[in-house]
């Protein structure tokens, strides 16, 4: 029979975080959200103009002839870019959920208009009063853009 042996291989991550010095994990979150807060105001502003945008290019009121797919999607894909201080409210999840629309629109190339003003409105609905909606009631409406994103109409 053998004799077992017993290796100890030198563990650098532990011998760095026993040495002295360096700050706790609380500071280090506290300094951390304070460095990402400098940009709240810049943020909330985009996404502000985005949802302006959205409006104006592919709301109801809007030239929908020529409409392109691409553009609608930057464009939302640009509010989830900046909806991390919102994400309290729906809106980084109701932008998912259009963009999972526009996917399936462009891989049948054709428009659901219908569907995409819901998203609209959903989405404004989510930024103007989705901090003041009961938790419920944002999930309602979350899922039920989930549902319409999802939703393969009958004429297809």
């Amino acid at each position: 029979m053998s004799v077992a042996r017993t290796f100890h291989v030198p563990n650098r991550l532990g011998a760095v975080m026993r040495r002295s010095g360096g700050i706790r994990a609380s500071e280090a979150i506290e300094r951390a959200e304070a460095g990402v807060e400098q940009f709240r105001d810049e943020c909330l502003k985009t996404i502000g103009q985005v949802m302006t945008e959205l409006d104006e290019r592919f709301g109801p009121t809007a030239e929908r002839e020529g409409a392109d797919f691409e553009a609608l999607y930057t464009l939302v894909l640009k509010m989830i870019d900046v909806s991390g201080f919102v994400s309290h409210t729906g809106l980084d999840r109701a932008a998912v959920s259009m963009c999972t629309l526009v996917d399936t629109m462009s891989e049948r190339g054709r428009w659901r208009w219908p569907a995409v003003d819901v998203h609209l409105d959903a989405m404004r609905l989510l930024w103007t009063q989705g901090d003041t909606l009961a938790e419920g009631e944002r999930e309602a409406v979350i899922d039920g853009l989930y549902k319409v994103s999802k939703h393969k109409p009958a004429s297809e």
